[in-house]
């Protein structure tokens, strides 16, 4: 079967310029930030598979900041019709920035720069047999391109049946302000 090609968006509106990562908790609001994403297709409850992310930021060359990409669920109280929203940590990647910048006028502009280096911070394992010699890179649920030498890095992360996607940032090396092209893999 075909995937579906989507152009790529920005992921927040105006660039992220937090220094930490706000508390995500369990809540009865809807999720709907700057940086919120909708994963359903439809009105048959389809969501999307997987996302792919190519970071990026306003900064300088090597300044870096870390991405976690927060998955939301409905858990539904049929008896008195409350709806609660569930974050899950998906994944939790340090992106450094290189040389290589877009265009002006474009979406992503000629002062911010892409990432070049991704790194898991943290994710979901996998357990494998004893014959496996893939490593711990084997083990994750997420596919990493991380060039370095300034080419444009990326991520592929499984959405595991969310509703919605958030990517939350914090600033760890210069404070640049952060961001990131988003667009769905579903086949």
């Amino acid at each position: 079967m075909p995937i579906t090609a989507c152009p790529r968006r920005r992921a927040w509106t105006t660039n992220a310029n937090t220094s930490s990562f706000a508390s995500r908790i369990p809540t009865t609001t809807e999720p709907a930030n700057d940086g919120v994403i909708d994963l359903t297709v439809g009105a048959q409850g389809n969501v999307r598979k997987r996302i792919m992310l190519w970071p990026f930021g306003l900064g300088a060359d090597n300044d870096a900041a870390s991405l976690r990409v927060i998955g939301w669920s409905r858990a539904l109280d049929t008896a008195s019709a409350l709806t609660l929203w569930v974050p899950t940590i998906l994944i939790e990647v340090a992106c450094t920035f290189s040389a290589v910048v877009g265009v002006a006028g474009a979406v992503v502009l000629n002062t911010e720069r892409f990432a070049d280096t991704i790194t898991v911070v943290a994710a979901r394992q996998r357990t494998f047999t004893d014959t496996d010699s893939g490593g711990a890179a084997s083990r994750g649920t997420v596919e990493i391109f991380s060039p370095t030498n300034d080419l444009v890095a990326f991520l592929i992360v499984p959405l595991l049946a969310s509703e919605k996607v958030e990517l939350c940032w914090d600033q760890t090396t210069n404070t640049p302000t952060t961001n990131a092209l988003y667009a769905f893999l579903d086949d």
